[in-house]
Formats: structure tokens, C-alpha cells, sequence
């Protein structure tokens, strides 16, 4: 225990920066930091922290509605549990945050019996009021959530489904980084979901980082385990400017990332991912591992940028990646991709699912498909498939291409110029010059997978 004295001579006694009591023993809430120790508020280290864990987020929101700076909840090393013991409070317009001492160092454990959303942010966001076109007002500030250094932990056996990380309706300057998450049952993370608090039915994320996080056994069969949405009822702002490096998600029950708009309004928009890995389990399980929009709501998705990527081993009837938009909606475009692709043997999957895509770039310094099935599926036209669709990649596999998209797609081709020895069968009598070809040059044909020769004298 250790005492103060204020300016105005108040003598005041404290045994943590959180826990601070005036001369007759009275507990004052008074903070000099924003980091709200865990262990400040309850017991850590139990069979059900939950109580502890609803105090520290309820004094998280009554410190940032007093002084409107952004609270940190502190995570200790070892292991704290959330079960049913106390329902966690909602956080509206809370920037609130967590803040481990490192992944597999600072570990959130959640009980089997926990079931739906565990950690939700809604409404943490730049609204008009804070901002005036040439500032802004922190003291009406409240965006900017940050969850960094710890670890998220289900289990896969619960029959409920829990949800790890979820930003409803409308949220701006997230950071998300140095996070495994792992076995949870349902969404690792998720963004850009609406439950109509306070947001007119509009949800998006925006201005956003996700570094270094990974995610292990997460999703369900029709959750995936990690979904980067927007939804709008209303004309609103959708998804855009997201950054993510280094993200990897392992062995999904489902889908393994799903980049989509629910919103007829504005397009889901500049997403940037480099370093990114997304592995299906062995023997064919998993669903697609890359999905860019979807096939239920009109949205659209555009200007997304993935480089040194990696997807590896979707399951039985599933994709590496997978282009999809429901029926009169605007097909993705200007998607650049580039990486490897690979199916586990003896799993027929297909590699790029081309059912509705324009104006995009597919560069593959691999594909390998195991020996069995399609490294590429282009759908018609009459789905969703435009024209201006390069792909680029140097290994020749098995094509299947719906004949109205035949001529849309361009395959750049790098062949070596060797020689070839001129056969009688191939003589051309009407040669720019005397004799026999002196060198063939082979051209394949990504349209009916045929090896083709070109003479050259």
C-alpha cells in the first residue's frame, strides 16, 4: 500500500495505479493511465473469470465517457477463462481495447458452455460531429479500437457457436496485431456485420490494420473463419482502405476468408493483403480458402490487392479461389492477385473458380494440383464472367473454360526459343526463305491443354 498527498494537501492511498482510496477507506475511481489491469477488477486464473472481465469493461466505458480517452484492458500472462458467469456489457461507441504481453503469453481461454460473440466493438467510428474537414474533435472522439498481443482460445467440441472478434455497424482505425486465435467455433474475426444499433442499418470497417494474426481450426461448415463484410439498408460508405500482412488461417470447419459486400450500395474497396496463407486441413475437409464476394446479395467488390499469397490444400469440391456475385449484380474487377496454389493428391478441387470476375489480374508462380483436378473453371458469361481477365502462370495443367468466355481471357506466355529439328511431314513450300524451319517454338494452348509449334527461320 502507498500514499499521496494532492495539490490541495488530500492524502489518498493506493495498491495499484486502479485501486486508489481516500484517508476513511473509500475506493475512488480515479485513473493515471488508460491501461485497466485485468486483474484490477476481480480474480484471474479461475474456472469462469467473466465477472472480472464485465468490471473491467464496465469501468473501460465509464472512463472514456468521462475523460474520452481510449481505455486498454490490460491482459496479464497465463490464462483467464470467460463462461456464462456474468453477460459481458455492451460496448457502444467505445474505442475501447486489449492488450496482452504476447500471443501464447496473454491467453483468453472461452468455456465450452460460452455461446455467441465473445469481444464486440459497434459504432467505434469517425462520425461527422467528430470531424470537420479540417480537424478532429478528440474530446468527441471515439474510434480507433486496438487488440494486440494475446491469444483467443475455444474449444471445437462446444455445440454452440462462438465468435471470437465481431465489429458491428460502423468502425474506423482499427489495429488488430500479434493475435492467435484458435478452435474457436464460428467467426475468428468478422467486420462490417449490422445488428441496427445506432447506425441506421449501415456496417463497414475502414481505415483498418490486421498484422501478424493467425487462425487456427476456426469457422463452422457455414461460418467462415474469417468474413471482412458490409452491409446498408441505406446509401452509406462500405468496407475500404484495409491493410493486412501476415495473416494465416489454418484447417477452417468451412471457408476459409470471405471478402464480400452485403450492401447494393457502395463497393467493398481497396484492400490490401500481402503475406497472406490460408491452408486446408490433409484429406480434403475444408470449403473454399479464398472467397471474393458472394452469390446471395447484390454488393460489390472491387480494387482488392493480394500479393505473396499462398493457398494450399481446399477440400473435396472446393476452391483455392473462387470469384462469385449473385445474378444481376456487378461482378468483381480490378482484383490483382499473385501466388501459389496447391491441392492435397488425391483431393479433386479446382484451383481458380472463375464464376463472375472482370479487369483482373491472376499471376500463379505455382499450381500444382495434385495430380487430379481443375486448375481452372471459367464460368459463362451469362454468370458474371467479363473480359480483360489476365492469367498468368507458366505451368500447363487442365483448363475448363465455358466456350462464351473463350476469347475474354488472356494468357501471356514465356516460352524459350529452342531448337527443333525440321521434319519432311512439316516442309513449307512457300517459306520466306530456302529450307526447313530451324527452330520450332512450342506455344501452348490453355484452351484445349495442346502443346502447339510455331516455325521460325
Amino acid at each position: 500500500m502507498f500514499d499521496f498527498v494532492d495539490v490541495n494537501g488530500n492524502r489518498y492511498f493506493y495498491s495499484s495505479p486502479h485501486q486508489i482510496y481516500d484517508s476513511n477507506g473509500n475506493r475512488l475511481t480515479v485513473s493515471f493511465s488508460p491501461l485497466l489491469p485485468l486483474q484490477d477488477y476481480g480474480p484471474v486464473g479461475g474456472a469462469d473469470d467473466s465477472s472480472t472481465w464485465a468490471q473491467a469493461m464496465s469501468q473501460a466505458a465509464s472512463l472514456f465517457n468521462s475523460t474520452k480517452v481510449r481505455q486498454l484492458i490490460q491482459v496479464p500472462a497465463g490464462t483467464t477463462t470467460i463462461g456464462t458467469g456474468a453477460a459481458l456489457p455492451s460496448m457502444v461507441g467505445i474505442p475501447w481495447g486489449l492488450v496482452g504481453m504476447g500471443s501464447m503469453k496473454s491467453n483468453i481461454k472461452i468455456s465450452p458452455s460460452y455461446s455467441g460473440n465473445v469481444f464486440v466493438w459497434q459504432e467505434s467510428w469517425i462520425s461527422n460531429s467528430e470531424s470537420s474537414g479540417s480537424f478532429v474533435d478528440l474530446t468527441q472522439a471515439a474510434f480507433g479500437p486496438v487488440i494486440s498481443g494475446l491469444s483467443i482460445l475455444g474449444n471445437t467440441t462446444s455445440v454452440n457457436q462462438q465468435n471470437a472478434i465481431v465489429f458491428y455497424n460502423r468502425n474506423d482505425l482499427a489495429l488488430l496485431s500479434d493475435l492467435f486465435i484458435g478452435y474457436v467455433p464460428g467467426n475468428a474475426f468478422a467486420c462490417g456485420k449490422v445488428n441496427g444499433v445506432g447506425s441506421g442499418g449501415q456496417a463497414y470497417m475502414r481505415e483498418s490494420s490486421l498484422r501478424n494474426v493467425r487462425v487456427y481450426n476456426c469457422g463452422l461448415s457455414s461460418v467462415p473463419a474469417v468474413d471482412i463484410d458490409s452491409n446498408a439498408t441505406t446509401s452509406a460508405d462500405a468496407t475500404n482502405s484495409i491493410d493486412i500482412a501476415g495473416l494465416r488461417i489454418f484447417g477452417s470447419a468451412g471457408k476459409g476468408m470471405v471478402i464480400q459486400s452485403n450492401s447494393n450500395n457502395s463497393a467493398v474497396r481497396q484492400i490490401r493483403i500481402t503475406n497472406l496463407q490460408i491452408e486446408g486441413l490433409q484429406g480434403g475437409t475444408s470449403g473454399d480458402l479464398l472467397t471474393i464476394n458472394n452469390n446471395v446479395v447484390g454488393g460489390s467488390v472491387n480494387s482488392i490487392m493480394i500479393n505473396n499469397c499462398t493457398l494450399l490444400n481446399p477440400g473435396t469440391g472446393a476452391s483455392a479461389i473462387k470469384f462469385v456475385m449473385t445474378s444481376g449484380a456487378s461482378a468483381p474487377y480490378e482484383i490483382d492477385f499473385s501466388g501459389q496454389l496447391g491441392c492435397s493428391i488425391g483431393t479433386t478441387c479446382t484451383g481458380v473458380n472463375i464464376l463472375a470476375l472482370r479487369t483482373s489480374r491472376i499471376h500463379l508462380s505455382g499450381l500444382d494440383m495434385g495430380g487430379s483436378g481443375t486448375a481452372m473453371n471459367v464460368g459463362p458469361t451469362s454468370g458474371g464472367v467479363g473480359s480483360d481477365i489476365v492469367f498468368d502462370c507458366k505451368e500447363n495443367n487442365t483448363y475448363t473454360i465455358d466456350a462464351s468466355a473463350a476469347g475474354l481471357l488472356q494468357f501471356p506466355q514465356f516460352s524459350n526459343f529452342t531448337s527443333g529439328a525440321a521434319s519432311n511431314t512439316a516442309t513449307l513450300t512457300n517459306a520466306p526463305v530456302s529450307g526447313n524451319p530451324t527452330k520450332w517454338v512450342p506455344v501452348y494452348d490453355p484452351l484445349t491443354a495442346t502443346t502447339r509449334y510455331s516455325p521460325l527461320w
